[in-house]
């Protein structure tokens, strides 16, 4: 026998590092080690089959029941590290490369963001009670130029996360960019748009139900004086910091734990709770108020799933982008994680509400965004009727207290019905020549932007009724063109014997939209007393319509050339 063979024999004989613990020590590391695994390994197999290895193998030395443990993990970890070492047959990257590529990035996002955000705070000087105070930002005011400073500081350390996310895609897992963005070939910059705006829109609906729900949460605070640096800054680096967290979140994490073989649930449930980790750090969740980062978990879970059922990030990036924005220009908090030059400052919530508000909002984004046609432009006609039925008191008690006439009152409804009679044959032609999905959406937009116009129109003295009452008939001039190119979508979406069906259906809803729409005019009415609150729900709910209306299938309004023209031209 060689040297080298004695050599070998030595080495395997000698006791191993686990083996050569103290008993006691060894015990009582396993014990820690054992739920440690039981932890990671549904969240990071790859970390949690390790552990529990070195967990089992340590309280195998006492333990019968660890040692067998230790044998289907031990076969577990022959396969993970058949695919640490890739297959050469797929087309999947190595494990290792997933794992190093973690490290990366996340180093570069501590270690590099953390010397940005240093560097900023010191040669600004600000004061670490300034920079991070105890309970959040919001409840005390702070100047503009100082919440520019800290909101710099703080989003700065995301550019090398964003940059970090495309360096380990493209040069350790060796993939092309394109596909961390998006893996159906194109990314659509319209459908992250639509995710944005669709945020937007649930976000001020949900934050208008919780002020009138409280009264008096919701205060006005904006301050235009010396906002401009804040704004630039908010504008500039919050979708950098938005994005690099959909890129590692939605992104990396979730394509590699995709790996064909779990549910969609299961893989968004795992990333809801991975995205809610690291806001466990935000002040709003602190303390007894850690109930509100089921909020958190429920949206990281939606755009985890809208992610995988389009098999793109459009519609998370864009939601991420405007709810961070939202925070920072439209409705800010009381202990918000950043400092916020809002309009609007939002004291805190009941848990409960807060709660249902981040499970309600995540819901009705991933079932809105879903493709469904007809259904789509029945909700988007529930919306806009219900804020119209909402808006039909609100004139009528506005004319009466400007006028105190009923004839000025009827002159009104006259002046809103009399386009449907006198142009509707001129705007069924249009719709016959016209793309009517585009037609339709741009007729939302028009009375949204009427019926806002109605709030400075009644402060105009003498001219406001003149004003009413014009906008009144420019809104029937609207609705004129929408009505036929609604009827030809339907028709194109819906099989003719259907169409009967559908007819009663959209009586029905029309019904009880109505009754409901003056039911909750009047509800408002009464609690708050302000009529261009519901002028501004209305608005709100021409945009929402409109913005569902892009969800439609292009070909559904498209115009369609008559037959005889068509002959002609193959004539």
């Amino acid at each position: 026998m060689t040297g080298v063979d004695q050599d070998r024999l030595a080495k395997k004989d000698r006791p191993s590092v686990i083996q050569r613990l103290p008993l006691p020590f060894a015990l009582f590391l396993g014990a820690l080690l054992l739920p440690v695994g039981a932890i990671l390994l549904p969240l990071f197999p790859e970390f949690g089959i390790v552990t529990l290895l070195v967990a089992t193998r340590l309280l195998g030395r006492k333990f019968a029941w660890a040692m067998r443990f230790n044998g289907w993990i031990d076969r577990r970890w022959h396969a993970i590290r058949a695919r640490l070492k890739g297959d050469p047959n797929s087309s999947r990257p190595a494990l290792w490369r997933w794992i190093v590529g973690t490290l990366v990035i996340v180093l570069l996002w501590q270690v590099v963001g953390s010397i940005a955000t240093i560097f900023v705070v010191v040669n600004s000087g600000l004061e670490l009670e300034v920079f991070l105070p105890e309970g959040g930002f919001g409840a005390v005011p702070i100047s503009p130029d100082r919440a520019a400073l800290i909101l710099l500081a703080i989003l700065l350390s995301f550019v090398p996360f964003f940059v970090a996310n495309l360096i380990a895609y493209r040069y350790i897992l060796k993939e092309r960019l394109a596909r961390l963005f998006t893996q159906t070939g194109t990314f659509s910059v319209r459908r992250m748009l639509f995710g944005f705006s669709l945020w937007i829109v649930i976000g001020l609906i949900g934050i208008a139900a919780v002020a009138l729900l409280n009264p008096g949460v919701v205060e006005w605070t904006f301050n235009p004086a010396g906002a401009l640096p804040y704004v630039l800054v908010a504008l500039l680096l919050i979708p950098v910091q938005t994005t690099a967290e959909e890129l590692f979140f939605r992104g990396w994490l979730l394509q590699w734990s995709d790996n064909g073989r779990r549910r969609r649930s299961t893989l968004a449930a795992i990333n809801g709770v991975l995205f809610a980790l690291p806001h466990l750090a935000n002040p709003e969740v602190a303390g007894e108020d850690l109930v509100r980062i089921v909020g958190y978990v429920a949206i990281g879970y939606v755009w985890a799933w809208v992610t995988l059922r389009d098999r793109t990030l459009e519609l998370a990036i864009g939601a991420h982008a405007a709810n961070n924005i939202s925070a920072a220009l439209l409705v800010g908090y009381v202990g918000s994680a950043i400092p916020s030059l809002s309009l609007w400052t939002m004291d805190r919530i009941p848990v409960l509400q807060e709660v249902v508000l981040g499970l309600a909002s995540a819901v009705v984004f991933a079932w809105i965004t879903e493709r469904f046609g007809i259904r789509t432009l029945l909700i988007a006609r529930f919306i806009s009727m219900f804020g119209s039925a909402a808006t039909v008191l609100a004139v009528q008690l506005l004319v009466l207290d400007l006028t105190d006439s009923t004839a000025a009152l009827g002159l009104t409804a006259v002046l809103a019905a009399l386009p449907s009679v006198t142009i509707g044959f001129i705007a069924g032609g249009v719709a016959d020549r016209l793309n009517r999905r585009q037609l339709m959406i741009a007729a939302d937009l028009v009375r949204a932007v009427l019926v806002l116009m109605i709030i400075p129109a009644s402060q105009l003295g003498d001219a406001a009724f003149p004003a009413i009452a014009a906008l009144a008939f420019l809104q029937g001039v609207a609705g004129s063109f929408f009505s036929p190119a609604n009827s030809a979508v339907i028709a194109r979406l819906v099989p003719e014997d259907l169409r009967v069906h559908l007819g009663s259906l959209q009586q029905t809803l029309m019904i009880a939209t109505n009754l409901l729409g003056v039911s909750f005019a009047g509800i408002v009415l009464g609690v708050s007393g302000n009529r261009d609150l519901l002028f501004a729900i209305d608005a709100g709910s021409f945009l929402f319509a409109g913005l569902l209306l892009f969800l439609i299938p292009r070909v559904a309004g498209q115009p369609e050339q008559s037959s005889q023209h068509h002959g002609e031209r193959q004539g």
